[in-house]
């Protein structure tokens, strides 16, 4: 084989490969044309009857960071997410974009001293939460809950979890549609 020829090919191939490969998922899939997907986040609240009053500052404490975390965690995946504080009138479903809807009912809070001090002993912190999040031009839904009861963990880091696997369940509906 000339040696010319076998250079060209090469060249050739790796222009081909170099030109094809963003195309080929290098990129952000999660980008739609036309921009960035627009996702409203409405929290639907915190059922915290069977919380003590100590106890309810403390979880919506939590469930303030953990909404901003969704939204700061949304945004860095490429989404552009905002916080509504009513969802009536704050969303038109011909629109483009997406609703992501959610609720939290604590049945259990262990304070993080009585898990530090006397550890699994004190008992399980249990959440239940449930999801909605919607497509708002398809009117396509995927819905998901979780019942959760941990003895090792503590509430932040359970919630995390949850803020964790809601960013999984959005980018992949996302991208299967």
């Amino acid at each position: 084989m000339n040696s010319t020829i076998g250079l060209k090919i090469i060249v050739l191939t790796l222009f081909l490969f170099i030109c094809l490969l963003p195309g080929c998922g290098a990129n952000n899939s999660a980008q739609k044309q036309g921009g960035t997907p627009q996702i409203a986040i409405y929290f639907l609240g915190a059922d915290t009857s069977k919380l003590d009053s100590d106890e309810v500052e403390s979880f919506n404490t939590m469930t303030t960071e953990m909404t901003q975390n969704l939204i700061n965690d949304i945004n860095e995946w490429g989404f552009e997410a905002t916080l509504l504080k009513t969802q009536v009138g704050t969303f038109n479903y011909d629109n483009k974009g997406y609703m992501l809807r959610f609720s939290l009912t604590p049945h259990r809070l262990v304070s993080d001293t009585a898990q530090s001090m006397i550890g699994v002993v004190a008992g399980p912190n249990i959440v239940e939460d449930h999801f909605e999040f919607i497509d708002l031009k398809s009117k396509k839904m995927i819905t998901w809950g979780k019942y959760t009861r941990d003895s090792e963990l503590a509430m932040e880091t359970i919630l995390q979890r949850k803020v964790d696997d809601a960013i999984f369940k959005i980018d992949t509906f996302i991208n299967n549609q």
